[in-house]
């Protein structure tokens, strides 16, 4: 069996998230991203960059507590 390694990480909404391992700069990148354009009230750019990031990242959410995951999996 092969396995992936994989970074557990959050959103700023609370969102937990399981990634490979090598996208965890750009999603801690992606998240400073989107709460530049959220301080600075960037409405033009913010749906857009919420996108991306959902195409980008929303397959890896848990769609819950990762704490209360028996098994975990990733796609490679």
């Amino acid at each position: 069996m092969e396995y992936q390694r994989v970074y557990i990480t959050q959103d700023n909404d609370g969102h937990d998230y399981v990634i490979p391992y090598e996208m965890r700069e750009e999603f801690d990148q992606s998240i400073e991203d989107l709460n530049y354009l959220n301080e600075n009230n960037d409405f033009v750019n913010i749906d857009a960059a919420e996108e991306e990031f959902e195409e980008k990242f929303g397959k890896y959410m848990t769609g819950g507590d990762i704490n209360e995951a028996q098994e975990l999996y990733i796609k490679k």
